[in-house]
């Protein structure tokens, strides 16, 4: 059984992340292919065996789905990319004022 578990990890070696889409790489430690118990094994107990069931991640997207379930970690996901297109859009929007104020001879004070 381990034998197969490491080789799905060295065979993930370039694929996409299913959930960040970011290429993974042995030989980058946050990019690293790792096994993620899609339920966690911390939160249920093992009375079933879906408990055992793994998807290849990167090592990133694993810390940070810590003990969420894959429901959790989803709307997680999508809040912090919604603060984050927030906080981009914010930026954006400075940067163009910013911009316009310099370009008619205004100080951007």
């Amino acid at each position: 059984m381990k034998a197969k578990s490491n080789q799905r990890l060295l065979d993930a070696d370039g694929k996409l992340c299913p959930y960040c889409h970011c290429t993974m790489d042995r030989s980058h430690i946050k990019l690293m292919p790792t096994a993620d118990h899609i339920r966690a094994k911390s939160r249920f107990p093992r009375k079933r065996k879906a408990n055992g069931r793994t998807i290849i991640v990167c090592s990133e997207c694993n810390f940070l789905k810590s003990t969420f379930t894959l429901e959790e970690f989803i709307v997680a996901l999508s809040v912090k990319n919604d603060q984050l297109l927030k906080l981009v859009d914010n930026n954006l929007s400075r940067m163009r004022n910013i911009r316009y104020l310099l370009d008619i001879g205004l100080d951007k004070e």
